[in-house]
């Protein structure tokens, strides 16, 4: 969600699997999910995929907000 090209270089070999937390891996399958689906990523799309996944105990975009400014 930060750098463009990212998800291009890590698609191929990062899987849900390799996170350890259920909602990094939840959120991580979101993105992968837009982005085979040619979506923008970004916090607003990512937060509406985990909401049509069902997904609402993941945290929001709450939660992704503080993920993304971590990561900064």
């Amino acid at each position: 969600m930060l750098e463009k090209n990212a998800l291009t270089a890590v698609v191929e070999f990062l899987r849900p699997e390799h996170f350890y937390s259920e909602q990094h891996k939840e959120i991580y399958t979101a993105i992968v999910d837009l982005f085979k689906a040619s979506e923008p990523v970004d916090m607003r799309t990512v937060v509406a995929q985990l909401r049509k996944k069902r997904k609402t105990r993941i945290g929001g975009r709450r939660l992704l907000y503080r993920r993304v400014n971590f990561q900064s």
